[in-house]
This record gives C-alpha cells, sequence and structure tokens, in this order.
C-alpha cells in the first residue's frame, strides 16, 4: 500500500533575526566591559590582599553607579516619608489598592 505525505498543518520554523540579536549581544557586551573590567580589578585587589600586597583600585563606574544609586534613594525616602507619615493604612483600602497595581501589571506584561 502506498503511503502518501501528510501536509504539516503547524507553522515551519520562523525566520532567524541574527544580524539583530548578534548585534544587541555585541552592544550589550560592549557596555557592560567596563562593569566587567573594574568589577574583575576588585576581585584581583581582594585576592593579592589575602596574599598580603594590597594594591588601591580606581573604579569611576562602579563609583559613578553607586552615587546614582544613593541620589536615586535618597530622592524617594523624600518624597515618600511626608506621604506615608500621616497616612493611616488599613486593610480595607490596601488590599484593593494592591489588586488593582498587579492588575495593571499582567495588562502591562500581556502580548
Amino acid at each position: 500500500m502506498r503511503k502518501l505525505v501528510q501536509p504539516l498543518l503547524d507553522d515551519g520554523p520562523g525566520v532567524r533575526r541574527w544580524k539583530y540579536s548578534s548585534a544587541m549581544t555585541i552592544l550589550v557586551g560592549i557596555l557592560l566591559s567596563p562593569l566587567a573590567y573594574e568589577s574583575g580589578l576588585l576581585c584581583y585587589s581582594r585576592w593579592s590582599a589575602m596574599a598580603g600586597a594590597t594594591h588601591p583600585v580606581k573604579t569611576p563606574v562602579l563609583d559613578a553607579i553607586g552615587r546614582a544609586y544613593e541620589s536615586a534613594r535618597d530622592d524617594i525616602r523624600e518624597f515618600s516619608r511626608p506621604v506615608t507619615r500621616h497616612t493611616t493604612w488599613s486593610a480595607s483600602f490596601m488590599i484593593p489598592f494592591v489588586m488593582v497595581c498587579m492588575v495593571i501589571g499582567v495588562l502591562l506584561l500581556r502580548k
């Protein structure tokens, strides 16, 4: 008995966008290379300090990231303290508020 080829009902493999993915990988690698370099310097400095030799390390990128984080944290604290200090928190208000936030998050993450 002769067997006929069944047509595939599924879609075939999609077109791969290797140009964009490789370019994005290279871009992310270039952007993260200063962080990796300075982190490596810190690791080497700590490792050599265990052996007895100390090496001062300059890390301008990590220092800038730390300063930006501290500044943002301080700004958020200054903004949120007056709002939350004199507010009475009740479950009847917070549970619906959190549920609305979750629904908004689900709607934002939907495809």
